[in-house]
């Protein structure tokens, strides 16, 4: 499953002006609301097959530390997924 809960990034580039619906760069509106997101992880949890879920969007590493981790805890409680995979940034000391 793929969850898109922040649509902008630093850079805009080409890729994304021509193949992706966007907002500025990080303009305040790109976070969708959590009423939203809180919606589309229901559905996934409801959907036991789907095993694996892509938080892409435009860089969701660029949302704040605590929605990020909302979403991410959302998605999968660290009581119930110690081994979950979270590139590139350490939530660890969140």
């Amino acid at each position: 499953a793929i969850l898109k809960p922040f649509s902008a990034c630093p850079q805009v580039c080409v890729y994304c002006q021509r193949n992706w619906e966007i907002s500025g760069p990080m303009a305040p509106e790109a976070m969708a609301a959590w009423s939203t997101i809180e919606a589309a992880c229901a559905w996934i949890a409801e959907h036991p097959a789907i095993q694996e879920v892509l938080v892409t969007g435009g860089v969701p590493l660029a949302m704040p530390d605590d929605a990020l981790r909302r979403v991410l805890d959302r998605l999968s409680p660290p009581e119930e997924a110690p081994e979950m995979y979270r590139p590139c940034r350490d939530l660890a000391g969140m």
